[in-house]
C-alpha cells in the first residue's frame, strides 16, 4: 500500500470558481516519520494542521502536527499515544483531541494548543471530550460526555467548558463555529440528525433534507453550511443551507459526496466518489468543477485528491 500524505495546494485562496481557471503545482507534507498523515485545516497564512503517523506500520500511533513553513511539528499528546488536529485558527492556534492514556478508545480530551503548548480542555463530567472548530477569538466547540450516556455539544470560552445544551435527551455536538460566535452542529430528533444554529443563548434547528440525517462539517461568517446528508434508498450526498434552505449539491445518484468546507464567498470544497476513486471538487452556485482539471498534469503526484479545506489543503489518495 502506497503512503497517504497530505499536500499543498501553492497558489490557494481563490475566492471564485473564475480564479480557479489556473492550475496548481502541489507540495508534499511529509510525515512526521511514519508511511501516513492526514491535513484536515489551514489558515491564511499557511499554517496547517492535522494528524500523521510518527512511525511506519505501527497502528494507532499519530500525533497532532503544526506544518509551517516546511517543517512538521510533532504536538505531542495528552499522556497518551495518540492526537489529532481538526483546526487551526489565524493566529495558529489549533484545537482537535489527544488521548490522555493508551490509545484512541480509551479516554480522550479535547485541547487547545496555543503558546507553544497543548492544554487539556477537560470534559463535561464524562470521560471523553473532542475539539472540532477554533474560531479568530479562540473560542472552541465540539462534543463532550457528560456521564449521562449521550454526547452534549460545548463552546470553551475564557478557560471554561460550558455545555451549551442537549435540546432532545440524546446526542448532539457541535462542528463549527464562525467569527461572530455562532455554533452549527446536528443532533438526533427521533433517530433523525438534524442541523442546528446556536445563536447567543438560542438554538434553531434547521431540519433534516430530505427528512435523512443531515450532518454539518463548516460554517462560514454569512452563517451558510455544509456538510452531507445520508440517503438509504442511495449514497450519501454534500449539501449546503443557503438563503435559509437546504440544498443538495447535485451529484449523481449513486455517487458518494461531502462538502467539507466553505468559504466566506460560499465555495465549497469536498469530494466525490466516481467508480469507487475519491475525488476532489470545488462547488460554487451549483457549479461543480472536478480538482483533477485544475492540477498542472506535469505534477509528479496523482491528481487523485480529495479536498479536505477550503483555502490550501488536499489529501492525495493512491
Amino acid at each position: 500500500m502506497k503512503a497517504v500524505r497530505p499536500i499543498l495546494i501553492t497558489a490557494a485562496a481563490a475566492t471564485s470558481l473564475s480564479a480557479f481557471a489556473q492550475q496548481y503545482q502541489l507540495l508534499d507534507l511529509g510525515t512526521l516519520g511514519g508511511d501516513e498523515s492526514f491535513a484536515s485545516g489551514v489558515n491564511d497564512a499557511g499554517q496547517i494542521t492535522g494528524s500523521a503517523k510518527v512511525a511506519s506500520g505501527v497502528s494507532g500511533q499519530t500525533h497532532a502536527f503544526l506544518y509551517y513553513n516546511g517543517v512538521m511539528k510533532d504536538l505531542g499528546t495528552l499522556g497518551g499515544i495518540a492526537s489529532r488536529g481538526d483546526d487551526i485558527n489565524a493566529s495558529g492556534e489549533i484545537t482537535g483531541s489527544a488521548a490522555i492514556s493508551g490509545g484512541y478508545g480509551t479516554q480522550e480530551h479535547a485541547f487547545l494548543y496555543t503558546g507553544g503548548l497543548m492544554h487539556d480542555l477537560g470534559t463535561l463530567g464524562g470521560i471523553w471530550s473532542a475539539g472540532y472548530a477554533i474560531n479568530d477569538s479562540g473560542t472552541v466547540v465540539g462534543m463532550a460526555d457528560r456521564g449521562d450516556g449521550v454526547t452534549h455539544p460545548f463552546r470553551y470560552l475564557n478557560g471554561v467548558m460550558q455545555d451549551i445544551g442537549n435540546w432532545t435527551g440524546s446526542r448532539s455536538t457541535a462542528m463549527a463555529i464562525n467569527t461572530s460566535g455562532q455554533i452549527a452542529g446536528y443532533y438526533d430528533v427521533g433517530g433523525i440528525n438534524h442541523l442546528f444554529v446556536y445563536t447567543n443563548g438560542t438554538v434553531q434547528d434547521l431540519g433534516a433534507l430530505n427528512s435523512y440525517s443531515t450532518n454539518s462539517t463548516a460554517m462560514n461568517d454569512s452563517g451558510e453550511i455544509t456538510g452531507w446528508y445520508e440517503n438509504p434508498h442511495s449514497h450519501d450526498h454534500g449539501f449546503v443551507f443557503k438563503n435559509g434552505a437546504l440544498q443538495d449539491m447535485g451529484f449523481a445518484a449513486g455517487d458518494y459526496s461531502i462538502g467539507n468546507d466553505i468559504n466566506a464567498s460560499g465555495v465549497i470544497v469536498g469530494d466525490h466518489y466516481p467508480n469507487g476513486q475519491s475525488k476532489g471538487v470545488v462547488y460554487e452556485n451549483g457549479v461543480i468543477t472536478d480538482l483533477d482539471s485544475l492540477i498542472d498534469p506535469a505534477n509528479e503526484l496523482k491528481p487523485y485528491v480529495s479536498i479536505r479545506e477550503s483555502r490550501s489543503v488536499i489529501t492525495p489518495f493512491s
